[in-house]
Order: structure tokens, then sequence, then C-alpha cells
């Protein structure tokens, strides 16, 4: 179903702007989002990065200059232009970037995502996108529960209404289990045919394995990249987790065979990806 995005577009290698979005938090936006920036970074292709999370999962991790917008939601309520002047220094950058061979990658907190989307109603954002030649895609991921499952469809369905020139990739994170698997009469499976499933025809999709054993949770924690991860000596990463030599080669093992999963699933969105990997 990746194929949509490339048939929609002439150039897949063309600047672009990437949205990660949730309407729930733990899904695994922030993680997809720092994958994206990290394969990014490897192929050497320009990556503005936006966070709009008050919790600023990414910035933690990247260790670089990131465009920060927080939004007070409280002020908004009682102003709400404070919500179009939040949006609008995004704005300016992202009509910056027509000229320039820079993709941006905008990560977004659960509450900040219904918020954005306002705005770029109310701005008309999607005739900008349009306007600029900028191609647009939005990573939605859900675990396999029925509360994640309803907020992915959610968001789907009010991006498609708010920026209907961004195509809209539905990412099954795998982490809680798989979604073939799911029951029949389970409330997620219900979830997932009622609300989601009929949404996927004009969705691309696709897979979010889950890291073995939880091995990623060490580096989580420590606020690493992926990048960072794996290029860490077994020595290092007995210091980072606490765990005997055999335990850290074997996390840092399935850290590596997760990234390499990822680029997999991401290669057909962004060829550059795994550029030297002898890929056919």
């Amino acid at each position: 179903m990746v194929n949509m995005l490339q048939q929609k577009r002439g150039n897949v290698n063309c600047p672009r702007i990437i949205f990660t979005a949730k309407s729930k938090g733990g899904v695994g936006a922030s993680t997809l989002a720092l994958c994206v920036a990290d394969q990014y970074d490897l192929a050497e292709h320009p990556l503005r990065i936006f966070q709009v999370d008050n919790q600023a999962r990414l910035s933690k991790s990247l260790g670089r200059s990131i465009i920060s917008i927080n939004i007070a939601f409280g002020d908004a309520r009682r102003d709400p232009s404070m919500l179009i002047r939040a949006f609008d220094p995004f704005a300016v950058q992202i009509e910056d970037m027509r000229m320039s061979t820079e993709s941006a990658l905008i990560d977004f907190g659960p509450t900040e995502t219904t918020r954005f989307l306002e705005w770029a109603r109310l701005a008309e954002f999607d005739d900008d996108l349009v306007a600029f030649n900028l191609p647009g895609i939005v990573f939605v991921p859900a675990v396999a529960e029925p509360e994640a499952i309803r907020a992915a469809a959610k968001t789907l369905a009010e991006f498609e209404q708010s920026l209907p020139s961004v195509q809209r990739v539905f990412v099954r994170n795998e982490r809680d289990g798989e979604f073939e698997r799911l029951h029949p009469a389970s409330e997620a499976a219900r979830a997932f045919r009622e609300e989601l499933l009929p949404l996927l025809s004009s969705v691309a999709e696709l897979r979010m394995p889950a890291i073995e054993a939880g091995s990623w949770r060490w580096f989580e924690a420590a606020c690493l990249r992926f990048t960072d991860t794996i290029a860490l000596t077994t020595e290092e990463v007995m210091a980072v987790t606490g765990l005997s030599r055999s335990e850290s080669k074997i996390v840092r093992g399935d850290v590596a065979a997760w990234l390499r999963a990822m680029e997999d699933e991401l290669h057909p969105l962004f060829p550059f990806m795994g550029e030297g990997n002898n890929r056919e």
C-alpha cells in the first residue's frame, strides 16, 4: 500500500513535510520520529525538526537544535488568537523552505495534534503546501488496544479534513501484539473493524515491529538515539544498562535488528534510506 504515495507524488526524494501524530500518548509516534530523524542524518539529507509536545521527548534524545512550539492551552481558551500566533513561526519556517532542499519533521504530543489541525483549517495551510509544492506525509501509529485504535482512526480522519493533500500512513505498532492476532470478539478487533478499517482503503500502512525483549527501554531512559545505541561499545552498553557483557550484546543487537526492519518498512516511501545496502 505504500505505493500510494509514489503514485501521488512524482519525485519521492524531494523535500517534504513529515508529521508524526497521535491523539493518544504511548503509541510510538516519537519513537518513529526519532527513527526517521536518524535515517535522514545517516543519509546526510537535511531535515528541519519541529516539536509540538510540551513533554519535549524528541529534543531530549536528539541533542540538536529543534524548533519548539509551546501552546499555553489555558491562555488560548481565553484568547483564541493565541493559537494562531503560536503556529505562525512554524508557517514562516515552512514558507522559507520553498527554495531549499530541506525537509521538515513535525512531532506532536497527543493534545497538540488536534490544536495544530484546528490552526491548519483556520490558516488554510493545505493551500500553502500545494502552492509551495511541498508534499506532506503523516504517520499515525497505534498499538493493538481499543483506545489507541479509535484515537488513530480519529487522527487519520481529522488529517483528511484539515490537510487533504497530505498522504496518510497508518502504522501498526506491534509492541503489544500483532493486529492480525486480535480475537475477533475483542473490543480492539471491533474498534479496528468499525472505526479504522473503513479508512484504510485510502490510507497506506506500515508495520512497526516490537523491539525484542523490550531492549530499547534501557537506551530510551538514557535519552539515546538509535544510531548512537548501535555504535556503543559493549563496555559502554554495560555502563548504560547495568547488564552483563552477554546481555549487553544481545540488547544492542535487538535495537540494531529493529532499526534494519524499520529501514525496510520506510524505504518505499524514502528510497534514500538504506542507500549503499545493495538494494535492488
